[in-house]
């Protein structure tokens, strides 16, 4: 037997458009195993009163006292569908791109973390700021008919995000804290800059093509379209956090830490312990001029910490 015929056949590398298409089967298959679990919870728990399940999924704050349950099925939910999609389809598909999320060639030095978790609750009201100029932009832009259609689109999404942000005890604000802002962070920065974002660089050769198609997609499944383009740009700057570092847990704490912050605040305004009079204030008003000044800061730290992953990132 010659050396040609010791040589294993030549296996051709699969492309990335097979990549893709697995991953949304995967997705797909979590959704339904999802769905058929989270039904059943809530069928046993409703007692097979299928109209009281829609509504208790539709409009919770219909149902006093289940806030807690609420948020458990938002957990399980996220750790079903996000963690488990992306868990199986790494595992399943020989590890593929497993190694770029955190290599250990490719590691930060441990004060980075920080400095992620710094950057997030020092942007927040650069965060707000965008939100509000979102929302004026639509306004501009919409007639009066197109504006309503918008807001009738939005009214149960905003329905849901101020319920759950409504916290007003402290063992459910714990809960929300690992069941809306851990749990979802780890889960949709695993789909979206994990995965998503490394299959469209792959496919484009592009990483800010990749990058912004991957915050556009994460920006649409929240289905907020009045604040479209503010978590456009958050999932931008996660994003870049991931290229910079080539580490996912670095966007991961910048999630957790904006979605924790968020619930926290919720709680302090909701108990009156703060007043967010700041946050009712107009694009007109002198307090976003203070903001907009205020936004050099998190602009500046958005640059230290890029040139700190240029330093320290092997």
């Amino acid at each position: 037997m010659n050396k040609v015929d010791n040589q294993l056949p030549e296996v051709k590398e699969k492309s990335v458009s097979y990549w893709i298409g697995m991953f949304v089967l995967y997705m797909v298959m979590a959704a339904f195993s999802t769905g058929f679990i989270v039904n059943g919870l809530l069928s046993y728990i409703f007692n097979n009163d299928n109209e009281t399940v829609i509504l208790f999924i539709t409009q919770p704050d219909q149902f006093e006292g289940k806030q807690a349950v609420f948020v458990a099925i938002q957990a399980l939910s996220s750790m079903l569908l996000f963690i488990g999609g992306s868990y199986f389809f790494l595992k399943k598909e020989n590890g593929f791109l497993f190694h770029t999320l955190s290599n250990e060639k490719n590691t930060v030095k441990q004060p980075l973390i920080y400095d992620t978790a710094l950057l997030v609750i020092i942007a927040l009201p650069t965060f707000s700021l965008l939100g509000e100029i979102n929302q004026e932009f639509i306004k501009s832009i919409l007639d009066a008919e197109g504006l309503q259609q918008l807001l009738q689109l939005d009214e149960k999404t905003t329905a849901l995000y101020d319920y759950l942000l409504g916290v007003e005890e402290i063992p459910l604000l714990i809960l929300s804290i690992l069941g809306i802002a851990v749990i979802p962070g780890v889960g949709e920065e695993l789909v979206f800059r994990g995965i998503f974002q490394n299959l469209f660089k792959k496919a484009t050769q592009n990483k800010h093509i990749a990058i912004w198609i991957s915050a556009f997609v994460f920006s649409a499944i929240h289905l907020e379209f009045s604040n479209f383009m503010l978590r456009l740009l958050i999932g931008a700057l996660f994003g870049y956090m991931y290229e910079w570092t080539k580490n996912i847990y670095i966007p991961i704490i910048a999630h957790v830490t904006y979605n924790s912050t968020s619930l926290l605040l919720g709680y302090l305004f909701t108990n009156e312990i703060l007043n967010p009079t700041w946050n009712e204030s107009s694009l007109n008003s002198s307090t976003w001029v203070y903001i907009l000044i205020y936004s050099l800061i998190p602009i500046g730290l958005i640059y230290t910490f890029y040139k700190k992953t240029k330093r320290d990132v092997v």
